[in-house]
């Protein structure tokens, strides 16, 4: 599902200036917040993921 405030993946909220690679996983739970980058390989746990990590 995606809307105005970006978009769930998996059960974790991804907001819609984050940019998410397809090949991280992000688990449920996880949120990923404005202008946040998240790269290939990263593997999240339930928590936020803020500008800067990847």
């Amino acid at each position: 599902m995606t809307d105005a405030h970006g978009a769930s993946r998996d059960g974790a909220q991804i907001a819609a200036t984050a940019d998410v690679d397809e090949r991280a996983t992000i688990r449920s739970g996880t949120r990923v917040w404005h202008v946040a980058q998240v790269r290939e390989g990263r593997r999240s746990c339930p928590a936020s993921l803020t500008p800067g990590l990847g």
